[in-house]
């Protein structure tokens, strides 16, 4: 972990008038310790041991030592120093997110590598993934939405790879509270992963990642809440999407009562040929009664003129789909 990173991200947060800055990590280690020594100059406030056992350390490297349950409101936010472990870290500290803590990670390519950042248009359709191959050749110039984004894992990522092609705007819909409370057998079905508050990132955390990766502020559009405040009963119209407008969806609400709130808000708005995704295609054991899954079935019976085209699948869980109309 270069000192340079770390001064960067401090830098980055100062900007943004937070003062009382912490680090963060799952476990110390000693190219951890070294640099936090290097940076006591930087002003930092805290240590944040992410896991729930600190022991009895009460400093650490000079710094004075909480947990994720304890002390937050000493801090305005935190630099974690994670880089292959900052997807697991993130989920450490979702309590920190949940109580309004803005959390960042110290270098920006754990969430777009600096490869992806300067991709070009032919790199990106060819070197990239199949769903940018995908868009770069049919000619699709709409939207991007996604519904779950947490903390912009996939998000991110999609815009830089997207870009060149989508003319529209990339938006962002998720309560930014963590799921709402799922059924018995979503969370049975899950081993336990998927309960109510799981996947929390607020929406200053999430503004801060896409600043901080370099996602231009014009091009993002977010929209928080509940999707029972924000899609039940409302159109896409109020927030700038017209029908037929949105080329690529990409769906991660994990739970069939959201996904099923997206599907009925977007049946207007996805174009001919659109790409639309499922994260959990496969989780809740493929249940047709809970999980996304089971929420898609329900939507398709009561559209017999949908087809959906099944496109890519990255991993056992996921599923890409063709949205076409017979």
């Amino acid at each position: 972990m270069p000192i340079s990173l770390l001064r960067t991200a401090v830098r980055f947060l100062r900007d943004r008038e937070m003062r009382k800055i912490g680090v963060g990590f799952i476990k110390p280690s000693s190219k951890i310790l070294v640099n936090l020594l290097i940076g006591q100059g930087l002003g930092l406030a805290a240590v944040v041991c992410l896991s729930s056992r600190k022991g009895s350390l009460t400093k650490f490297a000079g710094f004075k030592m909480l947990t994720v349950a304890e002390g937050l409101e000493e801090l305005d936010a935190v630099i974690l120093l994670e880089h292959q472990h900052f997807p697991d870290a993130m989920r450490l500290a979702e309590p920190l997110m949940c109580n309004e803590m803005v959390v960042l990670p110290f270098d920006a390519s754990v969430v777009v590598s600096k490869q992806a950042l300067n991709h070009t248009a032919l790199e990106a359709a060819w070197n990239t993934s199949p769903d940018a191959n995908y868009v770069a050749r049919t000619g699709l110039t709409g939207h991007y939405v996604e519904f779950g984004t947490f903390w912009g894992r996939s998000f991110f990522p999609a815009y830089f790879r997207l870009r060149h092609w989508l003319n529209g705007n990339f938006f962002a819909f998720d309560s930014f509270a963590g799921l709402s409370r799922p059924l018995s057998d979503e969370t049975t079905f899950t081993a336990g992963d998927f309960k109510e508050r799981a996947y929390c990132c607020n929406v200053q955390s999430f503004k801060a990642i896409g600043a901080y990766v370099g996602m231009p502020e014009d091009r993002l559009v977010v929209v928080p809440g509940y999707y029972r405040d924000t899609l039940a009963g409302h159109s896409g119209e109020e927030y700038g999407l017209t029908p037929q407008s949105i080329s690529v969806c990409v769906i991660d609400c994990d739970l069939k009562e959201p996904t099923g709130q997206v599907l009925d808000f977007i049946y207007p708005l996805l174009e001919p040929g659109a790409l639309l995704y499922f994260d959990d295609w496969r989780l809740c054991r493929a249940s047709t009664v809970v999980g996304e899954r089971a929420a898609a079935i329900e939507w398709l019976r009561r559209h017999p003129e949908i087809e959906l085209v099944e496109f890519d699948r990255e991993q056992w869980q996921h599923q890409w789909f063709i949205f076409q109309k017979r």
